[in-house]
């Protein structure tokens, strides 16, 4: 699910959820079939960063890296 801090919003504001999407390498459909499910393009959704565990892709969040606010959430 897309979530992104206050800070991170006052940056991107509503930039394309694409453009920051932060991936886990052990799943690497899951954003693919989040869009589709929600009735995005999902030409998109293997952009981004890669994570071999969530702690890693939770600090890069942390970080001002990932994901912003989408309107399904």
């Amino acid at each position: 699910m897309p979530v992104a801090s206050p800070t991170f919003m006052k940056r991107h504001g509503d930039a394309s959820l694409t453009s920051f999407l932060l991936h886990i390498e052990s799943r690497p459909m899951l954003w693919a079939e989040w869009l589709a499910a929600y009735g995005e393009g999902a030409e998109d959704a293997f952009r981004g960063h890669r994570f071999d565990q969530f702690t890693l892709l939770i600090e890069a969040a942390m970080a001002g890296l990932g994901a912003p606010w989408c309107r399904h959430t």
